[in-house]
């Protein structure tokens, strides 16, 4: 691993892994969550959809850094970007902490719960149709590359056209 001030990339020189071709940079995945963030046509997207800048921060009583939140506190999301195992197969790790976000962001009682996956869309869907029933109040929802936001699952109602 290298590091270039606050970023970090992995270039595989001896290939153990078929995943891995020789030469190919991979980002950390911490850091393809942030790319994720910090792309500028994301963050109008968020000002687009919410009408308010969304921040990294803290709420009281969740342990927890989440990725986007409201100055109030009243919208809270975290970001993920995921993919499934070797291209194709369910990513149960992966699954595992879709399930624990989705209990924290219930937890906060924030008016408006969201999780934002990036990279793969098969990945919060298979999560959401194995395990979407049991999801009361958290929104799904997948942004692509150029902005676009897509709403996979808006449980907590806060998606609705007629929201205002």
């Amino acid at each position: 691993m290298r590091r270039f001030g606050s970023f970090a990339l992995l270039m595989v020189i001896n290939n153990p892994w078929p995943l891995c071709p020789p030469g190919r940079s991979y980002l950390n995945p911490d850091l393809r969550e942030i790319a994720l963030l910090s792309n500028p046509a994301h963050g109008q997207c968020w000002l687009r959809t919410f009408g308010v800048p969304l921040l990294a921060g803290h709420l009281p009583n969740v342990p927890k850094k989440f990725d986007l939140v409201s100055s109030d506190g009243t919208i809270v999301g975290d970001a993920k970007y995921f993919d499934m195992v070797r291209g194709e197969n369910t990513p149960p790790a992966k699954f595992s902490i879709i399930a624990e976000h989705v209990w924290l962001l219930e937890k906060t009682g924030a008016r408006v719960r969201f999780l934002v996956f990036g990279n793969n869309r098969l990945v919060p869907a298979g999560w959401l149709k194995k395990y979407g029933h049991l999801v009361q109040s958290v929104s799904f929802l997948f942004l692509y590359e150029n902005g676009v936001l897509e709403v996979l699952s808006d449980s907590g109602g806060a998606f609705q056209p007629s929201r205002a």
